[in-house]
């Protein structure tokens, strides 16, 4: 009876609950899977941010340098009230060289040099004004306050690419970045030859053939940094644009 009941007391041994070694090895594959993933997932998401981000920022640049070139070029020439003043009046021959040696002439209101390097040409254009007229320079500054109706004041804007920026000068002073990642820049210029006669020339030509006065528009060529690749793989993004000069006709 004794050995009976001793018997039932002990204890019935019960299989343990768990995962086996195997099934803990394919749980942990399954696991680094996903993560493995979901971690390509991601980094191709922010590999797509940042090449729309560039892109986006290469489009800005272009946008905004196109934009202060048109709007500066197009002013060469400016002057208020042609009842009171003169194109010969206000833009007489220059009494000194600009920042690139070029020196405009009597009635000259564009200017330039070929570029010296595979870098950049230089572009020079003037206008004159006062603080009752809405024309700004190439930093967005005004004129000042004239003395009179016939008090002028003349801006000069120096466009050149130093250090892959866009830079400008107003009246030969510091040169003031205007837009980064320019490779260069090269200028054309629209001459009236003879009469109904056209053609594009670069610097050197106009200056020989003594062309400033009739030049009637410009065609400017801006490379850009390849903002996706560096090094020899690094293809440049090119934008022309071509400008009218005010009151100038090319037609």
């Amino acid at each position: 009876m004794n050995k009976l009941l001793l018997q039932s007391s002990r204890a019935v041994p019960r299989r343990q609950a768990g995962f086996s070694l195997i099934e803990l090895m394919i749980a942990i594959v399954i696991a680094m899977v996903v993560t493995a993933g979901a971690i390509a997932v991601f980094g191709n998401m922010r590999s797509t941010f940042t090449t729309q981000d560039r892109l986006g920022q290469l489009q800005d640049n272009q946008r905004l340098a196109l934009n202060i070139l048109n709007t500066t070029v197009q002013s060469a020439g400016f002057f208020p009230d042609p009842t009171i003043h003169t194109a010969a009046g206000v833009f007489a021959a220059a009494a000194s060289a600009n920042s690139d040696g070029t020196t405009f002439v009597s009635e000259g209101v564009i200017i330039g040099t070929g570029a010296t390097s595979a870098v950049s040409d230089v572009l020079n254009v003037r206008f004159s004004g006062s603080t009752r007229d809405n024309v700004m320079d190439c930093q967005g500054g005004g004129f000042a306050q004239a003395a009179s109706a016939v008090s002028l004041t003349s801006a000069i804007n120096t466009f050149e690419v130093i250090n892959n920026q866009l830079t400008c000068r107003v009246n030969g002073g510091t040169a003031v970045a205007l837009i980064d990642n320019v490779s260069s820049m090269k200028v054309s210029y629209l001459v009236a030859k003879s009469a109904g006669s056209y053609a594009y020339m670069d610097a050197p030509s106009v200056t020989s053939g003594a062309f400033w006065p009739n030049v009637t528009g410009v065609r400017i060529k801006l490379q850009f940094i390849d903002p996706l690749k560096t090094g020899s793989q690094a293809l440049p993004y090119t934008n022309t644009q071509i400008i009218n000069l005010m009151n100038k006709s090319s037609s």
